[in-house]
């Protein structure tokens, strides 16, 4: 990446108005970009190019703010980094041009699967990409089976459902979207695919029978347990050996608080996520009819909960890869800020995201060794199951 001399423009009290304003948190492996963000420029919002945003290393509320392909100013990214951020510029720049949790989340596994973040990284992303497709295919096979239901109705004298073959069901899922598409005077394809980009979210936000087994409430038990977690480590002497300064006590304590509030938003956005699968015919003609305004509810739940992966699996990693204390630190430097857009998702009196807005106490040393120690770190956290 080549050298260019910049001026790094500094705001101080940095603050998203918005989730896309915030960007999303790619899993860095260079040390320097510990909490960093990339988003599109607020002034292009689907144009070519993104920003990184970079947290104060001096551990203030300010961030440099750059251009994805001026980064190397502030240090030598790894090829990991560099790799993947043109692979989700690449992908930004398809289909509606717009950047999304769902599409670093692609780029991250195309990377891995290139064996940029390690062999043993390569190997946990081919294990997430099969359960993710295994995961992809029975949420639209109940999902098909779910609106077939609906639209042959009680009486129609067949053979039911739960009782018949896979390749029967498919075949009758299959004529009863070309009957529900004739009934919307749409194309029986629009149906099929507002079918398919309905499965992939829900086989992420959960469905069906057991709902928590989903990746994103997954995640959100694994906050849960985050949350109980820091409060314990800070209130237990044993945590710390008396030793721990009162500062990383505190970066805990706001983190633990931060965890718990979008735990509750994560929650309530699951709830009225899933509360559209109630009348599943409903929710397919929703998304052919207005499919800007459902998908943009339904991805509400991967925003606010990007980032909060790499959070966990620091957590997860110590005491193996480093002490209780660094984890706290750098979590703490990792912490995404709450916009003010999610209080108006949900109703929320004004000011209550602002309630964790606050300046974490990190030191102004960053790296931890030698560079190649902390990418070979980096890596070894993508291998942490959350």
């Amino acid at each position: 990446m080549t050298q260019v001399q910049i001026k790094l423009p500094l705001f101080q009290s940095y603050r998203p108005r918005s989730f896309r304003e915030r960007g999303v948190a790619p899993p860095f492996t260079t040390r320097l970009l510990l909490g960093a963000r990339l988003r599109q420029p607020p002034e292009s919002p689907t144009g070519a190019g993104l920003e990184v945003i970079v947290p104060n290393p001096s551990g203030g509320r300010g961030v440099y703010i750059l251009p994805w392909d001026t980064v190397g100013v502030l240090g030598r990214p790894s090829l990991h980094d560099v790799v993947l951020g043109r692979t989700l510029t690449t992908l930004v720049a398809q289909g509606d041009g717009r950047l999304s949790p769902q599409k670093l989340a692609r780029a991250v596994t195309d990377v891995a699967l290139q064996g940029f973040a390690g062999p043993l990284a390569a190997q946990a992303a081919a294990d997430t990409t099969q359960a993710a497709r295994s995961a992809l295919l029975a949420t639209r096979f109940r999902l098909l089976t779910s609106v077939t239901e609906r639209i042959e109705g009680p009486e129609n004298h067949r053979t039911p459902l739960v009782a018949d073959t896979p390749e029967n069901i498919e075949q009758r899922g299959f004529a009863a979207l070309t009957v529900l598409a004739g009934r919307l005077q749409q194309p029986a394809q629009h149906l099929f695919d507002a079918l398919d980009r309905m499965a992939g979210l829900f086989a992420e936000i959960g469905e069906g029978a057991q709902p928590a087994a989903a990746r994103l409430p997954r995640l959100v038990v694994t906050m849960q347990q985050l949350c109980q977690d820091l409060i314990a480590w800070a209130q237990t002497e044993s945590g710390h050996d008396g030793t721990c300064p009162a500062a990383e006590l505190r970066n805990a304590v706001h983190a633990a608080r931060a965890a718990e509030l979008v735990v509750r938003i994560a929650n309530s956005l699951l709830t009225q996520a899933r509360a559209l699968l109630a009348d599943p015919v409903a929710a397919l003609r929703s998304i052919v009819e207005t499919e800007a305004e459902v998908m943009a509810r339904l991805d509400r739940v991967f925003w606010l909960l990007d980032g909060w992966e790499n959070i966990v699996r620091i957590w997860l990693a110590s005491p193996l890869l480093f002490p209780r204390s660094a984890a706290v630190q750098d979590i703490a430097q990792s912490l995404p800020l709450l916009p003010d857009e999610a209080e108006s998702w949900l109703g929320l009196p004004t000011g209550t995201v602002g309630q964790l807005d606050r300046t974490v106490s990190t030191s102004i040393f960053r790296a931890r060794g030698l560079p190649v120690e902390q990418m070979a770190l980096q890596e070894r956290l993508r291998m942490v199951a959350v």
